[in-house]
């Protein structure tokens, strides 16, 4: 079964509260991986951490457990390449407690190639000891962490 195209849930999808900051960022992706990108993911499962959804040139990136949006990320079309050029990043406290530009930066992009494009890649932030990293990363992108992934059939019964 070919995995749903990610839409905006209207009953849990928050939007980005009034405290946030933009960052930018400068990475390509090509027509085959921006396909990729626009059909995002939904979550199938609790463990799945996030629901990642593309509207207007914007990936939108909401945990899935509270509906906080932690980023809404914009593209420009270059050619036959995609620009990731910049992104609006939470910088409510009460939604969203890491606020580094510099690892939210690197983090946006290990995200999409991680939950989206299925890339290997490795946490950005050197600053998690390395005896942390497998329980911070099961927090951050769950079932992802250990190679299950929604529309992959990790998930049936």
């Amino acid at each position: 079964m070919k995995a749903p195209i990610a839409v905006r849930d209207e009953d849990n999808d928050l939007p980005m509260p009034d405290q946030n900051v933009l960052i930018s960022l400068d990475k390509i992706y090509s027509t085959k991986e921006m396909a990729l990108i626009r059909n995002g993911v939904a979550s199938e499962v609790m463990e799945d951490k996030w629901d990642i959804y593309f509207e207007n040139d914007r990936l939108y990136f909401h945990r899935n457990w509270t509906g906080y949006c932690q980023y809404v990320v914009r593209f420009v079309q270059e050619g036959k390449y995609w620009r990731m050029v910049d992104a609006v990043v939470n910088a409510d406290p009460d939604e969203y407690q890491f606020i580094d530009d510099g690892v939210d930066a690197k983090r946006i992009p290990f995200l999409i190639d991680v939950l989206i494009l299925r890339k290997e890649s490795v946490f950005p932030d050197p600053s998690i000891p390395e005896d942390d990293r497998p329980l911070w990363l099961w927090g951050d992108i769950g079932r992802a962490s250990v190679g299950q992934f929604p529309w992959d059939g990790s998930a049936d019964d």
